[in-house]
């Protein structure tokens, strides 16, 4: 059984995908039949949601792992440090399509990229990373993951415009509060 933190980044999962089957609807039609205000009002909203989930996921989990050289733990040290690169490339795209004023045929063929990279980033964790963070973290050590994502998310998706150039990659100063050793399953 799944879990309450597990439950809660899949359903920020889903919510991302559901930003991006709105997007794949509205701008990938012929350009003459684009609505661009609506994709970029959607792209917004998509952008937000993104920025908020990976900022906390990154805040939560991946900087509990990320410095574990122990043997237990050396394969979720692996997920995390993937896991901040894919949202470095994400946060590359984002960046990119942001800038670009119109949806043109490029904008869409970098959307269809980060699509698919979102794709395989969830995915990968759904199937493999969660489950061993589950197996390996206690109850309460993930209740407390909860809070810590929770809190985060909430901060994030408060804060008016964050900068393009500093979405992801600040996780020196943001790290979880938990200490592994103590949090895993005895």
């Amino acid at each position: 059984m799944k879990n309450g933190f597990i439950q809660i980044l899949e359903r920020d999962h889903r919510v991302i995908e559901g930003y991006w089957k709105k997007l794949k609807k509205e701008c990938e039609k012929e350009e003459t039949q684009r609505d661009v205000l609506l994709c970029r009002e959607t792209f917004q909203q998509f952008k937000q949601a993104i920025v908020a989930h990976a900022k906390a996921e990154e805040t939560a989990l991946y900087s509990l792992f990320e410095s574990q050289d122990s043997k237990q733990f050396k394969e979720l040290r692996h997920f995390s440090l993937e896991g901040y690169k894919e949202h470095q490339l994400v946060d590359q795209l984002i960046h990119e399509m942001n800038s670009d004023l119109s949806i043109d045929d490029k904008w869409v063929a970098q959307f269809t990229v980060l699509r698919e990279l979102l794709e395989h980033h969830i995915e990968e964790e759904e199937e493999e990373f969660f489950p061993q963070v589950q197996s390996v973290l206690s109850r309460e050590a993930l209740n407390d993951l909860a809070e810590i994502y929770q809190i985060e998310h909430a901060e994030h998706l408060k804060s008016e415009k964050p900068s393009n150039s500093q979405f992801f990659g600040n996780r020196l100063n943001n790290q979880s509060t938990i200490d592994i050793e103590s949090a895993a399953k005895k």
